[in-house]
């Protein structure tokens, strides 16, 4: 089982850092917030799994019993710590697309830290885990951590379904397999085998939502082509597209058209900047999308 479970997480850290790779040359071409994030969500679940390797090799560890805490303590910790950068992830996309509020994320991120503080220590004094026989095994606090985790879990998953309208589908799946998979993995390991397969799956939940990511470029490409970055309403070119298709509904007496101007906004460009035009132009958007958005198509 050992060797088993040595082998399954190398092979495992060289998909991983292989996808590293890809997404960074990915990168190149789509420089991006959300490239950088997810390489950074990836270099920390590589570091985990080539941990948690590194602790199932035949060493000689009731000697060196500090180097084996602290490498324990950075597999139970980093699942944690990696959902502040999948949060941070969901903001960046979103945020394309609606006015969503940072501070939501930011306190999920802020809980997260703090609970991945907690866990360290709860590690050191031996709640988490203890050594029996040279061997560790799960310590008195094991369920604190469980439901820290599942906490942790549950707001990240609070996050995708408040804002699972603005999410395009593949991010959608990704976000539910990056929420639901490592649970579904200690489950099955512990009531199964009796082996957690949270880390040695790891590997294959990762290559899985790259995919998924990798596969949604062209339609991430297609949707900055024809939305404008700052308001998240459709832009010209997708105006003038639409209107020549909008020909034939032009005799029918429910079809209306309108245009819009805001009033003041040289002035305002003019006295206080062209940062503050841009926010007034952003307020009428929002306010327009909430009251119109769902009758019709906005464009600027």
């Amino acid at each position: 089982m050992e060797q088993a479970y040595l082998l399954t997480e190398s092979m495992g850290a060289l998909i991983i850092l292989a996808l590293i790779y890809a997404n960074i040359f990915e990168g190149h071409h789509h420089k991006s917030k959300r490239t950088a994030i997810f390489t950074r969500l990836l270099i920390l679940t590589f570091i985990s799994t080539v941990i948690d390797a590194i602790t199932w090799y035949d060493f000689d560890w009731p000697n060196h019993p500090i180097t084996i805490r602290v490498l324990i303590t950075i597999t139970y910790v980093f699942p944690i710590i990696t959902l502040t950068s999948f949060t941070r992830y969901i903001y960046e996309y979103i945020s394309e697309r609606t006015r969503a509020k940072k501070v939501y994320f930011d306190i999920i991120g802020g809980f997260c830290i703090i609970s991945a503080v907690f866990i360290t220590y709860l590690c050191f004094s031996g709640g988490v885990f203890e050594f029996v026989n040279g061997k560790f095994q799960d310590g008195k606090l094991i369920g604190v951590y469980y439901v820290i985790y599942v906490l942790a879990i549950l707001s990240s998953a609070v996050i995708v379904l408040a804002y699972h309208k603005h999410l395009g589908w593949h991010d959608t799946n990704a976000s539910v397999l990056y929420i639901l998979f490592p649970v579904v993995a200690t489950i099955l390991g512990n009531v199964g085998l009796g082996v957690n397969l949270a880390v040695p799956l790891i590997p294959l939940q990762m290559l899985l939502i790259f995919i998924l990511l990798q596969t949604d470029v062209k339609n991430e490409l297609l949707f900055r082509s024809n939305n404008d970055e700052m308001t998240g309403l459709y832009n010209r070119r997708a105006y003038e597209k639409d209107l020549l298709e909008s020909e034939k509904f032009l005799k029918d007496p429910r079809f209306v058209y309108m245009s819009l101007d805001v009033n003041g906004l040289k002035d305002m460009n003019d006295t206080l900047g062209h940062a503050a035009g841009d926010e007034l132009i952003s307020g009428v958007s929002y306010c327009l999308k909430r009251v119109l958005g769902k009758y019709g198509t906005l464009y600027r």
